[in-house]
């Protein structure tokens, strides 16, 4: 006979191996549902990162303010929402894909691929006068030039000492630069006039002077710091998704931190020994003073100044990865508009100047121009350069440039954004 206390024992043994059976198979099950979601998570990276490179390669995917749904494989499964907006010069694209109980995005900086089709380190306009080089004067690269062409020239005691006059292929410039982005400078020059876009967050400049830091993501709205009087900004880290909008200038001091913020204001200064990344849109001028290094990608821009002399000026041992963009309303009234670069500067990107350049450095990269100016103790000369340096061939292969003009073949990602 078996006792009837067994029977309790019988029970709660059953109850025990049930409850281990249970935590064994909801662990089972639970490392199944995590596996399943990591899988999906690398699925759902994978279609991003592929959105993205499509995005890349088609200019006409994803249009300006405007969301596309991408299809990847054409079976309703793996979609992907890609919107493109503008950032400064460059453009922004964020994608996102949604699966069961996972989500994931990504944000990129683009520009253009500049070595798809231009690999042109000169472009000056045919104004019927020629070219003339003297000195160390190097040019590497593809040129258009004036049908005048180019020749040697003796100032001052200087005469051409290389032994070629250019390093490339020769073509003949036109009358007048390739076209400019307009739709890139419409939206930028709205912002001299306080228009913001309605999805932004506009604050008093206060908020910058109450605070040392101020970090914006991507992911979140724009910050717009605007002002009506002179903003300096000293000892101040931004960084990220911040737009400063100043009625009368900005100073950056050597001891401000910034990192991808987008600066507007008639007259902008960077004061010596400056290091950071960021976007510079004036209507008057842009005063870069010695020593000073823009990190890649930045961007000094006039764009259509109605001012006759508008300049950005660049000072003595500057390291500027990056474009200068100088575009001019009226061509014809606004011939004193200059792009000024001293002597042991380095601009490593593309110079677009509606004016004039006086190149006394170096640009590794190319530069569109109207004229060149060269002043010395004795005189002033017109399309001369003296111991100058323009070379396509020293610019990186990782460079992306600003989407300053209008054809856009291929974007090139510059960096991911958080």
């Amino acid at each position: 006979m078996v006792k009837a206390g067994a029977l309790y024992y019988a029970i709660f043994i059953s109850f025990l191996v049930a409850l281990l059976g249970g935590f064994f198979i909801m662990n089972v099950w639970m490392h199944h549902a995590h596996t399943l979601i990591i899988l999906n998570g690398k699925r759902l990276e994978r279609n991003i990162q592929s959105a993205l490179l499509l995005t890349q390669e088609s200019s006409g995917l994803a249009l300006e303010n405007k969301s596309d749904d991408v299809d990847l494989f054409n079976d309703g499964n793996d979609i992907v929402s890609v919107v493109r907006k503008q950032w400064g010069g460059y453009s922004l694209v964020k994608a996102e894909a949604e699966g069961k109980f996972t989500y994931r995005s990504a944000i990129g900086l683009y520009g253009k691929d500049i070595f798809e089709n231009e690999k042109t380190a000169l472009y000056l306009s045919d104004k019927g006068q020629y070219l003339s080089l003297t000195g160390r004067t190097v040019i590497k690269g593809d040129c258009f030039l004036p049908k005048s062409g180019l020749r040697k020239a003796y100032i001052e005691g200087n005469s051409f000492t290389g032994s070629k006059m250019t390093e490339g292929r020769i073509s003949d410039s036109k009358p007048h630069l390739p076209a400019e982005n307009h739709n890139t400078i419409a939206s930028n020059i709205a912002y001299f006039t306080g228009q913001v876009s309605p999805g932004d967050t506009l604050v008093d400049i206060s908020l910058l002077l109450r605070s040392d830091t101020v970090r914006q993501s991507f992911y979140r709205k724009t910050l717009i710091m605007f002002s009506k009087q002179w903003v300096t900004l000293t000892g101040k880290v931004l960084q990220g998704n911040i737009r400063i909008i100043s009625s009368k200038g900005v100073t950056i001091s050597k001891s401000a931190q910034t990192d991808n913020i987008i600066i507007y204001a008639p007259k902008i200064e960077v004061e010596k020994g400056f290091t950071g990344n960021l976007q510079l849109f004036a209507s008057d001028t842009i005063i870069i003073n010695a020593g000073v290094t823009l990190l890649f990608p930045s961007l000094l821009a006039i764009p259509d100044t109605r001012n006759p002399k508008a300049l950005i000026s660049i000072g003595k041992n500057c390291n500027i990865i990056g474009d200068l963009f100088l575009t001019i309303k009226d061509e014809t009234k606004n011939s004193m508009s200059e792009c000024l670069l001293n002597t042991g500067s380095v601009i490593t990107g593309r110079v677009y100047c509606g004016g004039r350049v006086e190149l006394k450095g170096t640009v590794n990269g190319t530069i569109y121009t109207n004229r060149f100016i060269l002043r010395t103790p004795g005189s002033i000369y017109e399309n001369h350069l003296l111991d100058a340096t323009i070379n396509f061939n020293a610019l990186p292969e990782y460079y992306s440039g600003s989407l300053i003009d209008e054809s856009v073949v291929r974007y090139k990602m510059v960096k991911w954004l958080r």
